[in-house]
């Protein structure tokens, strides 16, 4: 969404969660480091992936990370190798989480959103919700 805004040229991206990638548009041969935040509210599992690196913080405690350029299958696990990169993705996962659960506060207004009936069948019939 922070793309298609800037493209049009109004305000509010930086409200949203995201990035505008419209300066890859003009300039495809550029590449922008992106992070990507993926979380499993069910597994309370939550995964950043900056670059090359690949950060995952299970509520466990056990954190994971890998070199994903090198390692695409992630079995080899550097967390115990690589602490200063754990420490550093770890920084940057919790100001994402952070933001993140801003805008869904702010979205929701705080409140808990009832689920339609049929979605909520759909949604348990994908798994994503008990």
């Amino acid at each position: 969404l922070p793309t298609l805004l800037d493209y049009l040229g109004l305000e509010g991206a930086e409200r949203l969660q995201g990035k505008s990638f419209l300066s890859a548009l003009d300039a495809p041969e550029k590449t922008i480091p992106r992070e990507v935040l993926s979380e499993w509210p069910r597994q309370g599992h939550r995964a950043l992936q900056l670059g090359d690196w690949k950060l995952i913080d299970r509520p466990d405690g056990d954190t994971e990370l890998y070199r994903l350029d090198k390692d695409p299958a992630e079995a080899d696990n550097l967390a115990a190798d690589e602490v200063s990169e754990v420490q550093r993705l770890e920084k940057l996962l919790a100001r994402m989480v952070a933001e993140s659960e801003g805008i869904r506060a702010v979205v929701t207004g705080g409140e808990t959103q009832e689920i339609d009936p049929e979605v909520r069948k759909q949604l348990e019939a994908l798994g994503y919700i008990e």
